[in-house]
């Protein structure tokens, strides 16, 4: 494996350093619904605490602040449309009759009682999944990657619930629930495995078994009633502004 001087500026090995922060394994369970570039996390820079030889490349810190402002503001203009148009409101019913017609087509109960299944223990299993992984990325000394996810886990819950209990406040008579705190959590802890993941994972299947997952659970709550469509859509639109804020403040690109 080649060493790393401090005056190199060669390639970092992947052997350095983890496949976290650094990866466009993020992209996977967020922005691959938003339809992000991939491109938008940096090349492998972390782990090992080995940061000489990167420095901060200005026009991918835009791209993330970008990516950032505007997922923040299709979380603000989804709650408005869903909430304060007739048109919004409209759809968000459809799709929910949709779903509560299809339970009720004959043999329904089944696909039922998995998406409950799926929405109780989804989150469990993946936050036992990124407890193995933070693990593991201490063992390789990959922090900027382990900050991030802990950073990105934290920031994403506690200002969903913020969101969704005190700015974004539901109209007379109905129950706030944009957006999921449970989607959101789910989405957060995919990405913050794709930061977390070791090199030798497969980028391009991990990334889209991450999309699935996040997919999957938004389907689970809509088919459980726990939430309306807008409220798992804004819930990946806000995990994407807070993944995309925080790679804009701490991921650094390896110098060319």
């Amino acid at each position: 494996m080649r060493v790393l001087r401090a005056h190199d500026d060669g390639p970092i090995s992947p052997r350095d350093g983890g496949g976290g922060l650094t990866d466009p394994g993020y992209a996977g369970a967020v922005t691959a619904v938003l339809r992000c570039p991939s491109h938008f996390i940096l090349d492998r820079a972390d782990g090992a605490g080995k940061d000489r030889g990167v420095h901060p490349d200005a026009r991918t810190r835009t791209q993330h602040a970008v990516v950032a402002v505007v997922a923040a503001a299709c979380v603000a203009g989804v709650h408005a449309l869903a909430v304060h148009t007739s048109a919004g409101r409209t759809t968000d019913t459809r799709v929910l009759a949709l779903v509560g017609n299809l339970a009720g087509m004959p043999g329904a109960d089944v696909p039922a009682t998995v998406a409950g299944w799926v929405r109780a223990g989804l989150p469990l299993v993946l936050a036992s999944t990124v407890l193995v992984l933070g693990v593991l990325a201490i063992r390789r000394g990959a922090w900027r990657a382990l900050v991030a996810s802990v950073l990105l886990v934290a920031g994403s819950a506690t200002l969903s619930l913020v969101l969704r209990d005190l700015v974004l406040a539901a109209p007379p008579g109905s129950t706030g629930t944009y957006p999921s705190t449970h989607v959101t959590i789910v989405a957060c802890l995919c990405v913050a495995g794709l930061w977390l993941r070791p090199a030798g994972w497969p980028r391009r299947e991990t990334r889209w078994v991450a999309a699935a997952l996040v997919v999957v659970a938004a389907a689970a709550s809509v088919a459980t009633h726990a939430h309306l469509p807008s409220d798992v859509l804004g819930s990946v639109l806000l995990v994407a502004a807070v993944g995309s804020l925080l790679a804009t403040a701490l991921v650094p690109s390896v110098r060319p």
